[in-house]
Parts: structure tokens; C-alpha cells; sequence
């Protein structure tokens, strides 16, 4: 097997390109032979490695898809080292012209996975995951993540932890040829910058020292180039002159050059305790915490993504950034205890053994096996390329425009429930049910779009004010309000509490300040009195709560009522179910990939009985899908009558409402699942919006960002509800998960001109 790496590569001084340089030999140990395009700075630079075949300069886009044309035939795999700053483009986004005509699987190494991406660089992710055969992440972490945030199918990403040199035992008398005899060797390395935390560190270093006068601190790497050329050693010099303002000079050594290889490993075997200051917290994987896993050392860290993941065991300490009493005194323990530092070393060695080079060569071999496999059958059937989303895409003004159409309706009560031809209709006033979608769209749309215009925020607050107002003291809701602020019914039925506890759910797990976050889990506490029998009516309060638990994992009430849902919701099946009607009642009404998406999410805070909640929601989503895809398009039941036990289908109203849920659900499920049969399935309900349905006529109007109210047997129903408004929102948020906005040139047109079908 034959592989191309793109990424930074030696002589270039940065980690991706020890990273990449280092995956080359353990391939080479797995028998893949591997050369380089290297991204450079600029053409020409001393040194290149024969094994680099090419160069791109970083900011020139015309090399990257040239470099890829130029591909040799004996490229069997490309993989692809990504870091957004080591690509030209908005965000790095050149890096998907090689990708794209790169003319191979692709199988891309992600080194940095944000958990709360701006709008750009969510666009860019999305960008590389659409062009990668297979995603390679460093931990579970950031499987989670990719999961969770960006909406990628389990299937497609393979966790595969950073390499580590092969360890081995010390020199003898390399500690007094290093310096380092008779002290207790605290060590940072890496290339040094305000990322690093050094200043932390040192701040904690001080009552250390003064109890164990023995303690060393060395500080190993160069200034990082960049920062170098931005601002020359400034960044050491004030490290420096705080070592010497504490009078930390006999405690603190810098050591100012890149260290690599076989001077690296010594540096490692003579420490004792590895030092991670980082001040940003959601650093997903670092490489020199991998190397002094392998290393065998005691580990002082903050609390970042990584290190809390890798530490949990035992291995070292956890101590947040900015607590210098906390970090000091971790530190002072280790000093203070051989025994300590020889425990959480054993614990450290045992989770790095397993990831030294080799061991990963044979793991990246497997994932490209894997990748070609499946470009080779795929070939022989005729499909296209997995990741692929090329016949269909949606205009990327239509998620702006549709939250403009929701703010339109939404005015200091809540969304107005009705419309004549698009016009608010006054005369019906308001809902809870309106006001727990809009939460829910609204929270969405303020995770995918980066900084959230301020009418978003607006609507957010508006809503929960509604529901606070429309519960009862019995904890159920009042549902219909009117123009002039009479609530209409003595209560709603149960699906408004589920609908509430939905939209309160999304606040607690979303809002963006803890005020709001607070009253929304009061109100849910009090809702939880309202005692729920219809099977969407819990689904509903199970995906509220369960996005709750996400937020306060440890709130037990919650937890025993979600798991009360999810048992009475299983057993609604076993009651009405046999052999041909795998479903929760007699017929099959609305909102009907609600109850096993919910099943699916509370399968993941329900371990004890998480294995039957996930079978009871793939028999039931089998169900749903069997019915609701029909000849490669959805075709959601209408509710004219709906579709009984006995046969009888309803074909109209179909209602935007359905096809909204079914794409928000069924992507979920599909990134929670990695089952490509629901993600086909959330793509065909954005579809549907776009004229892909049984009367072939669009409903979203993308020049007013609205969405009609429902196919009828005489065609599209011209009003544009609120509830349909909300519909659309979700299913343009799924449609960004799902990978299926423009991108490129197409992305920078106007949204002008009338209704219809913006496809591909």
C-alpha cells in the first residue's frame, strides 16, 4: 500500500510536521510506504526531505489542486494533516481544492476540534468532513465532539491516539550529563508561546521551591517561529524576568532550542514530573502530554479537553487554570513523594504503551484498508464517493432568511401562531407549543452560526417568559393565548408539557447565561408533577430532559424522571406491538421520529437499561422509515387521517412540521448511531422542502425565509404559520449538520428572486 501525506514537514519547526514525519516511519513499520506534499511558507527552502514530492505554498491556491493532479499512480490513500492554520484560505479552506481532486480516499487527521466553532470555521469543518472518506480524531473526545457538535456519522471517524516514541530505559549518568543530578525535574517542552501557560506554571512554582529546594523547572523548546517573527523573544524575555522578580533562578532553567528525537527522549527519561499549564481549555489532543504519557511521568495539568480525558485514571493531577494554590500544591506532592510521582507514573506508562509509533503505523494501515475497500466497491457499483453530498445543496442564505421569518412573527409575546398569506394573523394569538419550537430552533441556530444576531437572543428570552407566564401552579401549561393576553384553555394537553419541557430542556443545555439556565430547569422541575400518558408527549419531555442531564448530570430527580418516561414509553410498545405493527400505539400520527430519537438519547444517561431502549428504538425507527421513505423521497403521513393498523394511509395534509422533525431527529440519531439509513433519511426531509415530495412543489420560500403550512390535495397551502416558520429553521440547522450548504463560489451569491427549489 502506497499512501500521500499533506501536512507542514521538517525542516519546518512545528508539531504537525514532527507529527507527520514520525507517521511516515511508523507506516513504513506497517508496510505502507509513504511520501510528502509538504504546505510551505515559502518555495524553495534548504533542506527539503526526498521523501517530499512536492511543495504547496501555504497562501498560493493554485498549488493545491495541482499538487493533488500530480499525484503518482501508486497512491492508493491520501491522508491529509489538518490544522486550520497551516492551509491558505478563510479559515484554511484551500486545503479542500487538493482534497477534492486528489482523485483518492481521503483519510484526514484532525488536530484540532473546536467545540464551539464561529460560523467560519464550522463552515470550514464541514468543508473538509464532506471531502474525507474517513475522519482519524486522537480521542473520544473529539469523536464526541464530532459527533455532537458537527453532526458526523460515528461511522465516518476512527479514534486512533497521538504516536509516542518507543521508550527506553535511561543512560547511565544521563542526569549528570544533562545537568540535572540530585534535583526533582519538573519539565515543559514544546515550542514556547502564550499558549503554553508558562507564567501560571511559574506563579505556582515559588512555594514549591522554597519547601523543596531541590525542585528544577526546565522549560526545553524554541520561541514558536510565528510568534517569533510577530513579536521577536518578547514572550520569554517577560517569562524571564519573572523567574528573577520571584527569585527563581536556581529553580528554573530554560533550555532555548527545538528539541527532537533521541534528545527529546532523553530530556523525558531524566524528568520527573510533566508540567501542562495550558491556558485554553479546549485543546483536544497535545502531542508532548502523548510523549510524557509514554515517558512514563507523573503529569501536574489543567483541566483541558485532553488532559481530562487521559487523567481521569490516576496518572496525574487536574488543577484549573488560574488556581496557583491548587497547582502548587499538586506539585508539591509529587516533590514531596518518590512514591506518588513511581504510581501515577506506572498508571501514565500503561496508558501510553499502547501508542507507541508502530502501534499506530498498524492502526492508520487498518483505517486506509478500510477507506480503499470501500472506494473500490463503491467503484463497481456505479455510486458516488462516500461523504459526497453533490446532487443536493441549500442555499446558504436560507438558514438567515428563515430565522429572519421567525423573528418577523415573533413579536414581546412570543410567535404569532397564524398567518394569511404570510401576513401575522392577530386574531390567533399565541401558543406554548410555538414558543417551546422556537426555543429550541432559536438555541440551535445560536450553537451552528457562531455570534447569534440579537434577535435570536431576543426571541429566547421572549419565549421563556411565555411559558413562565403559561404554567400552571399544578405544573401543567395553558397552550392558546390570545391578542390581548387571555389564556384560552383551562390547561394544554400532555404533548404542551412535553413541548415545554423540550424547549425548557434545549435552555438549560444551551442558554448562553446561567439566569436564564436556572428558570428553565425551575419550570421543568415544577412540570414534572404533570404527570404524561401520550407516547409523543413523553418523547417530547424525554429529549428535554435528557439535554437537561447534559447540563447537571448529577440532578437525580430528573434523571429518575426521564428514566420513568423512557419505561412507560417501552412499555406503550410491548402493549399495542406484534409481528407487523412495531409501534407505540394503533396508529401512526405525528412527530413520528420523535419517540425513538428519544428512546436513543435516553439510552445514553439510562445505562441500566440502555440496551433495550436503543433495541425498542431501532425496531421502531425501522418502522417509521418503512413508512415514511417511499421510492427515494419522503413522504410523511398525512394527517388527514393518518396511517392505522388496519392499512389506511392518509396521503394529505402533509405538514412541514413532520418533515422539520423528521430531518432534526433523524440527523441526531444518524450522529448519535453512525447509521447511514437515518442521515439519508434527514437529507430527503430537507429535500421534501424543496419540491423532492409527492406534489413536486417547493414549501420553503427562500426569499422570504418562510415555509408554507402543508401539502393539500389541491397543492401548497399558501399561509405560513409559525409552526411551519419553526419547521423550517430545523430542518436548515439539520441541513447544516448534515453537510448540505454550498460551499464556494455558490455560497458568496445574493438570496434574491422568488420561491422554488435552490438544488444542485
Amino acid at each position: 500500500m502506497h499512501a500521500t501525506i499533506l501536512s507542514t514537514y521538517p525542516p519546518r519547526g512545528c508539531g504537525l510536521a514532527t507529527f507527520a514525519r514520525d507517521l511516515r516511519n511508523g507506516l513504513a513499520s506497517a508496510g505502507v510506504t509513504a511520501d510528502v506534499v509538504a504546505s510551505v511558507r515559502e518555495p524553495g527552502a534548504p533542506g527539503r526531505a526526498p521523501e517530499v514530492t512536492a511543495e504547496i505554498v501555504q497562501d498560493r491556491r493554485a498549488d493545491y489542486a495541482a499538487a493533488a493532479r500530480a499525484l503518482g499512480d501508486e497512491t492508493d490513500v491520501v491522508c491529509v494533516q489538518h490544522e486550520f492554520g497551516i492551509f491558505g484560505g478563510p479559515e484554511g479552506a484551500y486545503v479542500t481544492d487538493f482534497m477534492e481532486a486528489a482523485g483518492r480516499p481521503v483519510v484526514t487527521t484532525l488536530h484540532t476540534v473546536l467545540p464551539r466553532p464561529s460560523a467560519a470555521y464550522r463552515r470550514s469543518m464541514l468543508a473538509v468532513v464532506e471531502a474525507s472518506s474517513r475522519l482519524v480524531v486522537m480521542t473520544e473526545t473529539a469523536r464526541t465532539l464530532m459527533r455532537e457538535v458537527y453532526r458526523v456519522p460515528a461511522s465516518k471517524v476512527s479514534v486512533v491516539p497521538h504516536g509516542t516514541p518507543v521508550v527506553t530505559a535511561p543512560a547511565a549518568g544521563l542526569r549528570a550529563r544533562l545537568g540535572l543530578e540530585g534535583r526533582t525535574v519538573l519539565l515543559t517542552f514544546g515550542l514556547l508561546g502564550p499558549s503554553k501557560g508558562i507564567e501560571f506554571a511559574l506563579d505556582a512554582l515559588a512555594p514549591v521551591a522554597e519547601a523543596h529546594p531541590d525542585v528544577l523547572y526546565v522549560v526545553l523548546g524554541a520561541t514558536h517561529p510565528e510568534i517569533v517573527a510577530r513579536e521577536g523573544e518578547a514572550y520569554r524575555e517577560s517569562l524571564q524576568a519573572a523567574v528573577e522578580a520571584r527569585g527563581l533562578g536556581d529553580h528554573v532553567r530554560f533550555v532555548d532550542r527545538y528539541v527532537d528525537g533521541p534528545e527529546l527522549g532523553e530530556w523525558l527519561q531524566a524528568s520527573d514530573v510533566y508540567v501542562s499549564p495550558y491556558p485554553g481549555m479546549d485543546q483536544i489532543c497535545s502531542g508532548t502530554l502523548a510523549y510524557a504519557l509514554a515517558a512514563g511521568l507523573a503529569v501536574v495539568s489543567t483541566p483541558y479537553l485532553h488532559a481530562a480525558e487521559v487523567l481521569a485514571g490516576g496518572a496525574g493531577r487536574l488543577v484549573p487554570y488560574g488556581d496557583v494554590d491548587g497547582f502548587a500544591a499538586a506539585l508539591a506532592d509529587f516533590a514531596a513523594s518518590p512514591q506518588a510521582r513511581a504510581e501515577a507514573g506506572r498508571r501514565a506508562r500503561a496508558i501510553g504503551a499502547p501508542t507507541a509509533w508502530p502501534e499506530t503505523g498498524r492502526a492508520y494501515r487498518r483505517v486506509f484498508e478500510e477507506v480503499v475497500a470501500e472506494a473500490e466497491r463503491q467503484a463497481r457499483a456505479g455510486l458516488r464517493p462516500a461523504g459526497r453530498a453533490e446532487a443536493f445543496s441549500v442555499h446558504p442564505g436560507a438558514l438567515p432568511a428563515a430565522l429572519d421569518a421567525l423573528d418577523r412573527l415573533t413579536d414581546d409575546v412570543g410567535p404569532v401562531q397564524h398567518t394569511v398569506y404570510g401576513v401575522p394573523d392577530r386574531r390567533h394569538g399565541y401558543s406554548a407549543d410555538d414558543a417551546a419550537r422556537a426555543l429550541v430552533a432559536a438555541y440551535g441556530a445560536m450553537r451552528r452560526i457562531g455570534r447569534p444576531p440579537a434577535s435570536l437572543l431576543r426571541t429566547t428570552q421572549t419565549c421563556l417568559a411565555f411559558l413562565r407566564h403559561a404554567q400552571r401552579p399544578d405544573g401543567a401549561f395553558h397552550n392558546f393565548m390570545s391578542f390581548e393576553r387571555r389564556f384560552l384553555d383551562d390547561r394544554g394537553g400532555d404533548d404542551t408539557t412535553g413541548r415545554a419541557i423540550w424547549g425548557l430542556g434545549a435552555t438549560v443545555r444551551w442558554a448562553p447565561d446561567a439566569p436564564s439556565q436556572q428558570l428553565a430547569l425551575e419550570l421543568i422541575e415544577r412540570a414534572l408533577a404533570d404527570e404524561l400518558h401520550h407516547p409523543c408527549a413523553r418523547a417530547y419531555a424525554m429529549v428535554g430532559l435528557g439535554l437537561a442531564l447534559d447540563a447537571v448530570p448529577e440532578h437525580g430527580t430528573i434523571r429518575a424522571a426521564l428514566g420513568e418516561l423512557a419505561d412507560g414509553l417501552v412499555d406503550q410498545f410491548e402493549r399495542t406491538s406484534d409481528a407487523g405493527w412495531r409501534w407505540f400505539s394503533d396508529s401512526m400520527t405525528y412527530a413520528n421520529a420523535l419517540p425513538p430519537h428519544a428512546l436513543l438519547r435516553a439510552s445514553r444517561h439510562l445505562p441500566d437499561r440502555a440496551d433495550r431502549l436503543r433495541e425498542v428504538a431501532d425496531e421502531t425507527a425501522r418502522f417509521a422509515l418503512d413508512r415514511t421513505v417511499v421510492d427515494g423521497q419522503f413522504d410523511p403521513v398525512g394527517n388527514d387521517g393518518w396511517l392505522t393498523r388496519d392499512g389506511h394511509r392518509a396521503v394529505y395534509d402533509q405538514q412541514p412540521v413532520e418533515a422539520g422533525y423528521a430531518a432534526w431527529f433523524w440527523a441526531d440519531a444518524g450522529a448519535l448511531t453512525g447509521d447511514d439509513r437515518y442521515t439519508e433519511a434527514a437529507r430527503l426531509a430537507v429535500e421534501w422542502f424543496y419540491g423532492r415530495n409527492r406534489a413536486g412543489e417547493p414549501l420553503f420560500d427562500i426569499a422570504s425565509g418562510a415555509c408554507y403550512d402543508g401539502l393539500t390535495p389541491e397543492g401548497v397551502n399558501q399561509n405560513q404559520g409559525a409552526e411551519s416558520v419553526i419547521a423550517g429553521v430545523l430542518a436548515h440547522l439539520a441541513a447544516v449538520d448534515l453537510g448540505l450548504v454550498q460551499q464556494g463560489r455558490a455560497a458568496d451569491a445574493e438570496v434574491t428572486g422568488a420561491s422554488g427549489p435552490n438544488v444542485r
